[in-house]
């Protein structure tokens, strides 16, 4: 398995990565669907998040195993933690409240607003907190690091926009029209921001305060 892993064209890596990197999403939606086509909602619970948490660890271990094997890891990717990633990333998750913020606006004023897909039901904050911090890690060890590192030799606008769209289908299938475009606006940002600086650490921190402050949001308005 060792020599096969090693010996896979960078095309087929991809393919393989990117598999994984969905794997938590599809194996998760088949647990949520029976509801969904039942209710017409979305429903985010504890068990929902936990198990998604789950998933995600398993295929960063996957990652990382296939990573060693092909001479990349998460140092290939950059993980220095610093003052100035951490005020990098306060900035960046600021940056991309406002943009996401102002597709929906943009958006509500040229549509009638839709009403919600998506439920959260009796979230936990102590999951909230480490399922969010989890869901950040994955998805920009893959959305940024893997995908602009592999794909920069196209150069930064192809990567960039490849990125940013990569990481709104990742999305697509629990997400209204203008959160996908929200989620495009900040991916750009994102992407732009690993591609300057090379760490992922501002990523995860800002990708960790934008969704804390939708799921305790979430919570607080449920209450």
């Amino acid at each position: 398995m060792r020599s096969f892993v090693r010996n896979l064209s960078a095309p087929v890596e991809f393919f393989i990565v990117v598999s994984l990197w969905f794997d938590p999403l599809l194996l998760n939606g088949c647990f949520l669907l029976p509801k969904f086509l039942q209710s017409g909602f979305w429903e985010f619970s504890n068990t929902c998040l936990i198990r998604g948490a789950i998933f995600q660890i398993m295929a960063l271990a996957a990652l990382a195993w296939i990573g060693n094997i092909r001479g990349w890891s998460l140092n290939t990717f950059g993980i220095k933690i610093s003052w100035k990633g951490t005020g990098g990333g306060i900035l960046l998750a600021c940056l991309s409240y406002a943009a996401m913020y102002s597709v929906w606006t943009i958006y509500e004023l040229l549509f009638p607003p839709a009403h919600l897909n998506t439920i959260d039901t009796g979230l936990a904050i102590p999951v909230i907190i480490s399922t969010m911090i989890i869901n950040s890690i994955f998805e920009e060890v893959v959305e940024a690091g893997y995908f602009i590192n592999t794909l920069s030799r196209f150069g930064m606008c192809p990567a960039i926009l490849a990125g940013a769209l990569l990481r709104m289908l990742y999305h697509l299938p629990l997400m209204r029209i203008e959160s996908l475009l929200g989620i495009f606006a900040t991916a750009l940002i994102f992407e732009y921001a690993y591609w300057r600086w090379r760490q992922l650490w501002p990523l995860v921190l800002a990708h960790t305060l934008r969704n804390l402050y939708y799921f305790l949001y979430a919570v607080h308005h449920a209450a």
